[in-house]
């Protein structure tokens, strides 16, 4: 089971959004996810269509040992269970003061519950108090919305600093990742704060950027999740980039299967993939080869003119992928060759039909005959 708790002391960061919809999203993926609602606003629970003061018992009666997790959980869509919240959790730090291990007491729920699930989402309060103290404690990965705005990067690395100390203190670590979120690709200064972001966390920003969208702010306002409201839409294929990145990381460490399978360097292929933007400041390439995460596993090539050059190790089969330019999804404008992908939407193609033996430098590598014009045999 992999407890995540989303959090931020800033509000307005996509915070809840991003809890309630990664949580729909892992579960249009066939997971089985429950959403902890640890917010005495209780956000998560209305956006989810729970009246928070009709849920006859919630968080304060979990963490006041008056309930268990599994007698206040509501199923609310297939493998997509709520935990709900409402004021009565603003009292729970009075409740709890100089109660041993008060800041365990959501860890310790967790390990007494029966149901089994494959995701724990967390939605954390907007600020660092007892409750978000017991998610951190609880979870083995945060995930940090941060809003692509001029004021975004403040309090975030501070915020960083403590989920470390808090990990540190708890004897295990928690993996900490950034979201970048609300970001505006029609407003330069956000594409500035987009590249500050992720030049600033490195390789702790997650892939997956969460466009700023109306269907986003419409599905909330009925109490729904974007799967249900707007499964064709732009936050929902934002969303379940998303859901794909962290399930991608469930088999992160076995993605090298050579030992395992026997599948070596001697039995994959290299392809490039090529895609003109000169004024783009960043392009990636993702496909069902990566799990649709953006530049997994591809050696990326600039050169002069705005020449975007991808290098993918591939087998025989059909590929299914596309470039993400400055954070928006496209397909090949060189290869007539599409399909309808999983989202609903169209992507370019790949088919590699058969193996012959090319060389990338002093290394010998295998090189598909394929169709498809965006991309190219490596020239031998």
């Amino acid at each position: 089971m992999r407890v995540i708790a989303i959090v931020n002391q800033k509000g307005g960061c996509g915070k809840t959004t991003t809890a309630i919809n990664l949580a729909a999203c892992l579960a249009a993926q066939s997971r089985k996810v429950l959403l902890i609602d640890l917010d005495p606003q209780a956000h998560a629970t209305l956006g989810l269509s729970v009246k928070p003061e009709e849920a006859e018992r919630g968080m304060y009666e979990v963490l006041s040992g008056e309930a268990t997790l599994d007698e206040v959980i509501a199923q609310i869509l297939p493998n997509l269970a709520l935990a709900p919240s409402n004021i009565a959790l603003s009292a729970i730090e009075q409740f709890l003061a100089g109660t041993p291990e008060r800041e365990r007491q959501l860890a310790s729920r967790l390990a007494m519950l029966q149901e089994p699930f494959d995701y724990v989402l967390i939605d954390c309060p907007p600020s660092v108090g007892l409750l978000t103290f017991n998610a951190l404690i609880a979870c083995q990965e945060a995930i940090v919305p941060v809003e692509t705005s001029f004021f975004s990067l403040q309090g975030v690395v501070k915020l960083s600093e403590t989920i470390k100390l808090i990990g540190e203190k708890i004897g295990h670590e928690i993996t900490v990742q950034i979201l970048p979120t609300k970001f505006d690709r029609r407003a330069g200064y956000a594409k500035d704060i987009l590249l500050k972001v992720r030049e600033r966390f490195g390789e702790i920003t997650l892939a997956s950027t969460i466009n700023l969208s109306d269907k986003l702010r419409e599905a909330a306002s009925l109490g729904l999740p974007i799967t249900e409201y707007a499964p064709d839409s732009a936050g929902f294929k934002d969303y379940m980039a998303l859901a794909r990145e962290v399930i991608a990381a469930e088999t992160a460490r076995g993605r090298d299967r050579h030992a395992s399978t026997g599948v070596g360097p001697q039995s994959r292929s290299g392809v490039l993939f090529a895609i003109r933007a000169p004024g783009a400041h960043d392009v990636k390439l993702a496909g069902d080869f990566n799990g649709w995460i953006p530049d997994r596993d591809v050696l990326s090539v600039k050169e002069e003119g705005g020449l975007w050059k991808k290098f993918v190790f591939l087998g025989p089969g059909s590929y299914q992928y596309k470039f993400v330019v400055d954070d928006e999804w496209r397909e090949d404008p060189n290869n007539a060759l599409t399909a309808q992908d999983s989202l609903g939407g169209q992507s370019s193609v790949v088919i590699v039909e058969s193996l012959t033996v090319a060389f990338v430098k002093d290394h010998a590598v295998t090189a598909p005959a394929q169709s498809g014009g965006g991309s190219h045999v490596v020239p031998a």
